[in-house]
């Protein structure tokens, strides 16, 4: 099952938002149950109400996409998923520097 931070970077990477308030309320159960909090809002509906209450119609989409990766993502397959993300923000950190760059010597250059 993936950890939080896996939880919130795919949040941030499909919705714009990590909705670090809703993972942490879903998981929260974790704290006095351990490996069985599963058995506590982790249904789509008490899932989607906490994402609303907690961080709005992205808070829903992010709880129910929790629940998919709880139930679909291995760790196997997690750890490959978190390598791509952190690819795919690297170059887009490369290609924002390098507009950037593009930018500054344009208007340099007039």
């Amino acid at each position: 099952m993936p950890d939080r931070d896996t939880h919130r970077k795919i949040s941030k990477l499909l919705l714009g938002d990590d909705c670090n308030a809703t993972h942490a309320a879903i998981d929260y159960p974790y704290r006095f149950l351990g490996r069985k909090h599963r058995i506590l809002l982790h249904d789509p509906l008490s899932a989607a109400l906490v994402g609303y209450f907690m961080d709005g119609y992205k808070g829903v989409a992010s709880a129910l996409l929790h629940l998919a990766e709880d139930k679909y993502l291995k760790p196997r397959y997690a750890k490959r998923l978190m390598e791509g993300i952190r690819l795919i923000e690297r170059t887009a950190e490369r290609t924002a520097e390098a507009a950037g760059e593009i930018v500054r010597t344009y208007k340099l250059g007039k």
